[in-house]
């Protein structure tokens, strides 16, 4: 990106722009004379400088306001804009910008804190003036303040950009003259452009600025397309449930899915919920928790769970640890439907292992959360009758004697 910037005012059309004010300046500066002092000043009254620095300034602003747009790559589109300084609004303004600088550099060249306030306040006058193309706008005070707002830091980068390069342009213009560096100045002058440009498409959110082409556009168009795309697909699932192919319907689900379980998931589950069909809700909320899990987000599992749970009371996830899992994520608010969830363990998972630690978890609840102390003892009591060899562990025996420690205090 910041070669093809570099090399932008030597490709066509800048580098015309660029060639016909180094040549013209030089011709014109023969022609009136090396002047110094105020009577460099007669020159910037000759139409034909005006011209020159019209072509110059309105192609630096047109790809100035092309890149803060998004719009890096695209040339000067045929016709975009008028370099004709005489026929350009815009242009008389930014030369009159520009000659408060000739002049600046001319009466207060001892003045060097002047020029430097002169310097830091310059871009945003600039920037305003290309933006807003009215002078009235680009004076306002408050859409100054944004300018330097929102670019921040780099605002700084901003002032050697663009003060810089007319800064130079204008010295070199009154005070050095020679042809290469009029064009030296006029591709530095250019050159800033693009670049200002960048600064502000990077600070495009806080400077509120309108773009035609950024990534957040683009995630935008993606993402409505992918709307339309899941709407078409879930009438057509709608029309499938209604024939009662559930099963059916959740594998075209899950198949359209594909890779972007992580992103289209929440989006899914949520405009299942609309749909009147409630097995395909609770079938694709089933793979959809256990997908949570798999990627360590229990708490979201445990929001999806309720709202599946709410749907039909009997809805558990696939699998016995991804319970366990789920109910650790609760709040304390939802302690009594974490017991009963619990409770209900060995008869939803009645082959599954980890019977012993929904029993131990479901006797903590009681006791911790729950405040029932004696249904509490009462479970681990059956937990150390019916799974001895879990009662052995070194975890259990240790909650036990830090529960006879607590009793005894």
């Amino acid at each position: 990106m910041f070669l093809k910037f570099l090399l932008w005012p030597l490709t066509l059309p800048p580098v015309v722009p660029l060639l016909l004010y180094a040549t013209g300046a030089a011709l014109m500066l023969l022609v009136v004379g090396r002047n110094f002092g105020l009577d460099a000043l007669s020159i910037l009254f000759i139409p034909w400088c005006y011209l020159l620095y019209g072509l110059l300034a309105l192609t630096g602003q047109q790809k100035l306001r092309d890149v803060a747009r998004g719009n890096f790559a695209d040339p000067i589109a045929a016709g975009a804009t008028d370099l004709n300084a005489f026929q350009s609004g815009l242009a008389l303004k930014l030369a009159l910008l520009f000659l408060v600088v000739l002049l600046l550099e001319l009466l207060l060249v001892q003045q060097a804190l002047l020029l430097l306030l002169v310097a830091v306040v310059y871009p945003a006058l600039y920037i305003a003036l290309v933006l807003e193309e009215s002078l009235r706008e680009g004076f306002r005070v408050s859409l100054l303040l944004r300018i330097v707002r929102g670019t921040q830091l780099l605002y700084l980068l901003a002032i050697v950009l663009i003060s810089g390069s007319a800064f130079w342009l204008a010295r070199v213009l009154i005070y050095d003259q020679s042809f290469l560096l009029l064009l030296a100045s006029a591709y530095a002058f250019l050159l800033a452009h693009p670049l200002a440009g960048w600064l502000l498409y990077l600070r495009r959110g806080t400077l509120d600025l309108h773009t035609d082409d950024s990534p957040e556009q683009r995630r935008a168009v993606a993402a409505l397309a992918q709307s339309r795309e899941l709407e078409q697909q879930l009438d057509v699932l709608n029309r499938q449930c209604a024939t009662g192919a559930i099963r059916q319907a959740n594998v075209k689900l899950e198949a359209f899915l594909g890779e972007s379980t992580a992103e289209l998931d929440p989006v899914v589950h949520a405009r299942l919920l609309d749909l009147s069909y409630t097995e395909l809700f609770l079938e694709h909320g089933v793979y959809y928790l256990q997908r949570l899990l798999e990627r360590d987000e229990p708490r979201k599992a445990w929001i999806v769970f309720k709202d599946c749970r709410a749907r039909d009371e009997r809805f558990r996830p696939l699998t016995a640890q991804g319970l366990l899992d789920i109910v650790r994520a609760a709040e304390r608010e939802d302690s009594l439907l974490v017991e009963s969830l619990l409770a209900d363990f060995s008869r939803a998972y009645p082959d599954s292992e980890l019977v012993p630690e929904a029993l131990f978890r479901q006797a903590r609840v009681n006791i911790e959360l729950l405040r029932d102390g004696s249904r509490g003892i009462s479970l681990l009591k059956k937990l150390e009758a019916e799974h001895p060899q879990f009662a052995g562990t070194a975890d259990y025996r240790r909650y036990r004697a830090r529960l006879r420690i607590s009793r005894d205090g």
